[in-house]
Protein backbone atom coordinates (compact mmCIF):
# COMPACT_ATOMS: atom_id res chain seq x y z
CA UNK A 1 0.00 0.00 0.00
CA UNK A 2 1.47 3.75 -0.68
CA UNK A 3 2.08 5.97 1.76
CA UNK A 4 0.80 9.45 1.07
CA UNK A 5 3.17 10.60 3.50
CA UNK A 6 7.22 10.08 3.84
CA UNK A 7 8.47 9.60 7.78
CA UNK A 8 11.31 11.68 8.63
CA UNK A 9 13.35 8.79 8.58
CA UNK A 10 12.36 8.07 4.78
CA UNK A 11 13.30 11.69 4.18
CA UNK A 12 16.94 11.85 5.73
CA UNK A 13 17.33 7.90 3.59
CA UNK A 14 16.39 9.63 0.28
CA UNK A 15 17.90 13.14 0.49
CA UNK A 16 20.09 13.47 3.40
CA UNK A 17 20.77 15.68 6.38
CA UNK A 18 18.53 17.86 7.28
CA UNK A 19 16.48 19.44 5.02
CA UNK A 20 17.30 22.82 3.59
CA UNK A 21 15.53 25.71 2.64
CA UNK A 22 12.90 25.99 0.01
CA UNK A 23 12.01 29.48 -2.30
CA UNK A 24 8.87 29.52 -0.58
CA UNK A 25 10.01 29.12 3.21
CA UNK A 26 11.19 26.59 5.32
CA UNK A 27 10.55 22.62 4.81
CA UNK A 28 8.76 20.47 8.04
CA UNK A 29 9.74 16.98 8.41
CA UNK A 30 6.57 15.47 9.62
CA UNK A 31 7.24 13.92 12.87
CA UNK A 32 7.36 9.97 13.72
CA UNK A 33 4.46 9.74 16.02
CA UNK A 34 5.17 8.14 19.47
CA UNK A 35 2.67 6.22 21.19
CA UNK A 36 2.09 6.98 24.68
CA UNK A 37 1.81 4.43 27.63
CA UNK A 38 -1.93 4.19 27.25
CA UNK A 39 -2.00 4.20 23.40
CA UNK A 40 0.03 1.30 23.66
CA UNK A 41 -1.74 -0.47 25.83
CA UNK A 42 -4.93 -0.10 24.35
CA UNK A 43 -3.29 -0.91 21.10
CA UNK A 44 -3.15 -4.61 21.89
CA UNK A 45 -6.65 -4.67 23.03
CA UNK A 46 -7.63 -2.85 19.81
CA UNK A 47 -5.27 -5.83 17.62
CA UNK A 48 -7.18 -8.41 19.46
CA UNK A 49 -10.69 -7.06 18.67
CA UNK A 50 -9.62 -6.54 15.12
CA UNK A 51 -7.13 -9.48 14.20
CA UNK A 52 -6.31 -9.78 10.24
CA UNK A 53 -7.09 -8.85 7.91
CA UNK A 54 -7.89 -5.61 9.16
CA UNK A 55 -5.39 -3.25 9.22
CA UNK A 56 -4.55 -0.94 12.30
CA UNK A 57 -3.05 2.54 11.56
CA UNK A 58 -1.70 4.49 14.66
CA UNK A 59 -2.10 8.56 14.11
CA UNK A 60 -2.01 7.78 10.10
CA UNK A 61 -5.51 9.28 9.13
CA UNK A 62 -6.30 13.48 9.76
CA UNK A 63 -9.60 14.04 8.88
CA UNK A 64 -10.32 18.05 8.03
CA UNK A 65 -13.85 19.04 10.15
CA UNK A 66 -16.53 20.75 8.77
CA UNK A 67 -14.98 24.11 10.56
CA UNK A 68 -12.05 23.76 8.34
CA UNK A 69 -9.94 22.62 11.50
CA UNK A 70 -7.97 19.67 11.44
CA UNK A 71 -8.43 16.13 14.05
CA UNK A 72 -5.93 12.97 13.80
CA UNK A 73 -7.51 10.32 15.76
CA UNK A 74 -4.95 8.04 17.96
CA UNK A 75 -5.79 5.20 15.54
CA UNK A 76 -7.74 4.29 12.68
CA UNK A 77 -9.62 0.41 11.99
CA UNK A 78 -9.47 0.11 8.26
CA UNK A 79 -10.94 -3.13 6.25
CA UNK A 80 -10.21 -3.26 2.67
CA UNK A 81 -9.55 0.60 2.01
CA UNK A 82 -12.81 1.21 4.08
CA UNK A 83 -12.64 2.99 7.56
CA UNK A 84 -14.53 1.02 10.12
CA UNK A 85 -13.89 2.86 13.43
CA UNK A 86 -11.60 5.95 14.72
CA UNK A 87 -10.29 5.77 18.34
CA UNK A 88 -9.48 8.61 21.00
CA UNK A 89 -7.43 7.40 23.57
CA UNK A 90 -6.68 9.20 26.81
CA UNK A 91 -4.88 8.09 30.04
CA UNK A 92 -5.33 8.66 33.51
CA UNK A 93 -3.83 12.23 33.43
CA UNK A 94 -5.91 15.80 32.04
CA UNK A 95 -3.54 16.91 30.14
CA UNK A 96 -3.99 20.60 28.79
CA UNK A 97 -5.06 18.94 25.11
CA UNK A 98 -7.78 17.05 27.14
CA UNK A 99 -10.57 19.77 26.18
CA UNK A 100 -9.32 21.33 22.84
CA UNK A 101 -9.29 17.23 21.89
CA UNK A 102 -13.12 16.51 23.03
CA UNK A 103 -14.02 19.52 20.80
CA UNK A 104 -12.13 17.98 17.86
CA UNK A 105 -13.89 14.40 18.81
CA UNK A 106 -17.52 16.01 18.97
CA UNK A 107 -17.23 17.67 15.67
CA UNK A 108 -15.81 14.80 14.12
CA UNK A 109 -18.37 12.65 14.93
CA UNK A 110 -21.27 15.03 13.23
CA UNK A 111 -18.96 15.52 10.14
CA UNK A 112 -18.64 12.29 9.54
CA UNK A 113 -21.48 10.37 9.86
CA UNK A 114 -21.09 7.45 8.40
CA UNK A 115 -17.71 6.61 10.99
CA UNK A 116 -18.00 4.83 14.25
CA UNK A 117 -15.89 6.80 16.21
CA UNK A 118 -14.34 5.45 19.94
CA UNK A 119 -13.56 7.40 23.27
CA UNK A 120 -11.31 5.35 25.18
CA UNK A 121 -10.37 6.30 28.78
CA UNK A 122 -7.80 4.91 31.15
CA UNK A 123 -8.87 5.23 34.52
CA UNK A 124 -6.67 5.11 37.94
CA UNK A 125 -7.77 1.49 38.39
CA UNK A 126 -6.38 0.75 35.06
CA UNK A 127 -9.61 -0.07 33.55
CA UNK A 128 -10.63 1.29 30.42
CA UNK A 129 -14.01 2.88 29.48
CA UNK A 130 -14.99 2.57 26.43
CA UNK A 131 -18.09 4.97 24.59
CA UNK A 132 -18.72 4.56 20.78
CA UNK A 133 -20.61 7.73 19.28
CA UNK A 134 -22.04 7.57 15.80
CA UNK A 135 -24.82 10.14 14.40
CA UNK A 136 -28.78 7.92 14.87
CA UNK A 137 -29.45 8.46 11.48
CA UNK A 138 -26.62 9.55 8.95
CA UNK A 139 -27.52 10.56 6.19
CA UNK A 140 -27.60 8.75 2.75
Amino acid sequence: MKQERMSADEFRQQFGGKPQAVASGKMRLPRTPKMTYAEATYERMLRGEFPDPYEIRFERLTLILDSGTRYTPDFSVWFENKIVLCVEVKGRVKLKSFDRAATKFKEAITSFPNITFRHAFLTNGNEWIMQEKRLNNPPK
